[in-house]
């Protein structure tokens, strides 16, 4: 079974929701006091999403990374994006605050053959859980801090629109 999620985490703010809604997302509260826009197709459309890739990223324009870094002069985001299918995929995220890149762009991969990603064999050590545990997200008593947010609740970006 396959699975792919791609959005912005931010603190719930009142410019982030703002945002959410001037491009037709939704917000969807998550524990920790976050926040995740998912960035569906209609939505990344509406965005600006197009071929010029920020940096080395898969999924990430330079225009939604230009959003991401206008949203976090109020509060840090991150965007995440990941893809899996039998438990084998690959993962990225950045981060910014105050405007400025505060967590560095991360590639991982379970055996994705790609120069940018780096081969992890810890679940524990790839991008969106390095990226949580950047906003403070503990696992507990998770899997992990994926888990822990509750975004193993849908398996798509796509389904959290259909909750």
């Amino acid at each position: 079974m396959g699975s792919d999620l791609s959005g912005f985490v931010l603190r719930p703010t009142a410019a982030g929701r703002l945002w959410a809604t001037s491009v037709g997302a939704i917000v969807v509260e998550l524990p920790f006091d976050l926040a995740l826009i998912p960035f569906s197709n209609e939505v990344s459309k509406t965005m600006g999403a197009g071929p010029d890739r920020y940096g080395q990223f898969r999924t990430l324009s330079t225009t939604l990374a230009e959003h991401g870094r206008r949203l976090s002069a109020e509060a840090p985001l991150a965007y995440v994006a990941e893809e899996s299918f039998g438990g084998l995929g690959w993962q990225e995220a950045v981060g910014w605050r105050g405007g400025d890149v505060a967590f560095q762009p991360r590639f991982t991969s379970d055996d994705f053959e790609d120069d940018r990603f780096e081969i992890v064999d810890d679940v524990h050590d790839h991008a969106v859980n390095q990226a949580l545990r950047w906003f403070g997200v503990d696992r507990g008593d998770s899997f992990d801090e994926f888990q822990a947010v509750g975004f193993d609740q849908c398996r798509s970006t796509e389904d959290w629109y259909k909750r």
